[in-house]
């Protein structure tokens, strides 16, 4: 599987979400905003950290710029014939 990496300013980290005990998540929103002839364009993008993957956020605060490695997940889902499908930018590894 092939991995990405962005890097940017974090505008916030979410709380750990824990539906799911043995699958903890936690949602990490980065500024990747870009400048184009002299105009800036908003650009947050939302990764999400996953399982032992959450604690690894846990030493960086809002206004950091970090790296972030990632690899991209896609799942379907159908529901009443209708289907739909969800991408998630999966972080495995983030930093300064």
């Amino acid at each position: 599987m092939a991995s990405f990496k962005a890097t940017g300013r974090i505008i916030s980290i979410g709380g750990i979400d824990s539906k799911n005990a043995q699958f903890p998540k936690r949602e990490l929103i980065l500024d990747m905003s870009e400048e184009y002839n002299g105009k800036t364009y908003d650009n947050p993008v939302p990764f999400t950290f996953t399982g032992k993957n959450v604690d690894k956020t846990s030493v960086f605060n809002e206004g950091d710029t970090v790296t972030l490695t990632f690899n991209l997940k896609g799942r379907k889902w159908v529901k009443d014939s209708k289907e739909t499908h969800f991408l998630s930018l999966d972080v495995f590894k983030i930093e300064r």
